[in-house]
């Protein structure tokens, strides 16, 4: 897989940036009710953009956002939609130039502490027509938001890792070996529908 110039120089960016930066965005409330704990995340920061400086140029949050069709792939629309808003489980990223959502992540949260964060959609922009420029950082923002799901598996004491069930298509998972993923373990009580990965807390 070739180099991808915005993806690695956010990797460069944040690894000279303490982990601690992401991790106190992360604000994670756990009540109990009567259908069991009720675990919800927030999450509202600004970051900078890799080497331009000056005022910040994203913001990530899980405020619920809207999802244009012609900015992201129904399939992804459909997932993220689906992922419950009102805990926390959308994560997305804005561009607060031009006020639109360049990336999003969505992910379950089992409640066993046992079973791992498991990531159900990680969406980049698929504007028709759209320059080559606006994936490459549509894909960095994607990585970008898994670092805020490696942080939310390391407060809920998951170990700081994250799953994802892909479909198992040479496409899809070249993109997820670019953005880290390897082969996960088998999960007790947990059966893929397609190809089970894991990306470690290092990345």
């Amino acid at each position: 897989m070739p180099s991808d110039p915005p993806l690695d120089r956010l990797r460069s960016q944040l690894s000279a940036q303490e982990p601690a930066t992401i991790q106190g965005a992360v604000t994670i409330k756990t009540s109990g009710t009567a259908y069991g704990e009720r675990t919800v995340v927030r999450i509202d920061h600004r970051l900078h953009e890799p080497g331009r400086g000056g005022r910040a140029a994203f913001r990530i949050t899980t405020r619920e956002q809207f999802l244009p069709r012609a900015h992201f792939d129904r399939s992804v629309r459909e997932i993220v939609n689906r992922a419950a808003a009102e805990r926390g489980r959308r994560i997305y990223a804005i561009e607060l130039s031009s006020q639109e959502v360049i990336a999003v992540l969505s992910y379950h949260l089992h409640d066993s502490p046992g079973r791992p964060l498991l990531i159900t959609a990680l969406g980049t922009r698929a504007d028709v027509n759209a320059a080559s420029s606006l994936y490459a950082r549509s894909l960095a923002l994607v990585w970008l938001l898994k670092q805020y799901a490696h942080a939310i598996s390391e407060h809920t004491k998951r170990g700081g890792y994250v799953d994802m069930d892909a479909a198992n298509r040479p496409d899809v998972i070249a993109v997820l070996r670019q953005l880290g993923f390897r082969d996960a373990p088998r999960v007790s009580g947990f059966s893929p529908s397609g190809r089970h990965l894991r990306q470690d807390a290092s990345g």
